[in-house]
């Protein structure tokens, strides 16, 4: 599944400071971190997807015991 569409491509021509800008579309610049990841809950069904729970997430990354 890609990443967020294509939203998230790096265009290795540009300088690097150029290439942090994550696009939520063509002409968009993301406004923050919460719209990129409402795009992406968006598109998960698309991929046959879902957003991990805390519980899943945890179990998929190496993430300390919930306190």
């Amino acid at each position: 599944m890609p990443r967020c569409g294509r939203s998230t491509t790096i265009d290795e021509t540009q300088p690097p400071s150029h290439r942090l800008n994550v696009r939520l579309d063509r002409d968009r610049l993301a406004p923050s971190n919460a719209a990129l990841v409402r795009r992406i809950v968006a598109l998960c069904p698309e991929h046959g997807r879902h957003p991990a729970a805390v519980a899943e997430a945890r179990a998929l990354l190496p993430l300390p015991a919930a306190a």
